[in-house]
């Protein structure tokens, strides 16, 4: 399948609304975004920056064209609530590939709302993340 990898480390690690957003989207397996950390913004969703002492865990998909334009509408990029840039992630088979990656414009840090952060803990569970790594979302709850 061609397409664009993609590394997703929110809401996006929710298979079920992946496969409602992005039809044709294909999972790839885990992989780690090194020297970046996942924090909440303040506008109560999720983000990374750049922190040499942290890594984000999440998961590869490769999405088409049609995927990824409706990524950029769900993720607001058009509305500058994101923007996207492309990071080095590491595969759970050590190869590290390129991908494309939402950063929030928001780098202020706040709280999540209602059950976001739940879900995301929730879904990093299922998925295997590292117990270091969820115990680090849970600790921005």
């Amino acid at each position: 399948m061609r397409g664009t990898y993609y590394f997703a480390y929110g809401r996006n690690l929710d298979e079920g609304e992946m496969r409602e957003r992005c039809p044709n989207a294909k999972k790839t397996g885990k992989a780690a975004l090194p020297e970046h950390e996942f924090f909440i913004n303040d506008r109560g969703v999720a983000s990374i920056m750049p922190n040499r002492a942290h890594w984000v865990e999440g998961l590869l998909w490769i999405l088409t064209a049609d995927d990824e334009r409706e990524l950029d509408r769900y993720e607001g990029v058009g509305l500058d609530l994101y923007r996207k840039t492309r990071v080095t992630v590491q595969r759970e088979d050590g190869h590290s590939v390129e991908a494309l990656v939402y950063v929030a414009t928001s780098t202020e840090r706040g709280k999540s709302g209602a059950d976001y952060l739940d879900r995301v803990i929730r879904n990093a569970t299922c998925h295997g993340f590292s117990s270091q790594y969820i115990a680090h979302l849970r600790s921005l709850s």
